[in-house]
């Protein structure tokens, strides 16, 4: 990725982008129903088995050192 950024404009515009959207985003829980804790998350060993986390419109988040941390993503949700 990084010699790709280098070679091409564009794709460094576009990282460049992503990463501005990114730290400026605002995630506010959804305000129609209650965001409870959940525990056994396997996402690529991230957390432990017993680990809190929280799903808010398809992020994985959980508490570290008292700030939440997305951990993970939801790209694709049963269709049925």
């Amino acid at each position: 990725m990084d010699r790709l950024r280098r070679r091409v404009q564009l794709v460094a515009e576009r990282i460049r982008k992503f990463k501005s959207e990114a730290v400026s985003a605002r995630f506010m829980p959804p305000d129609d129903y209650k965001v409870g804790p959940r525990h056994g998350y396997s996402g690529a060993g991230v957390l432990g088995i017993n680990e809190v986390y929280y799903e808010i419109n398809g992020f994985i988040v959980t508490s570290d050192r008292g700030k939440m941390r997305i951990v993970g993503l939801r790209f694709f949700n049963r269709l049925f």
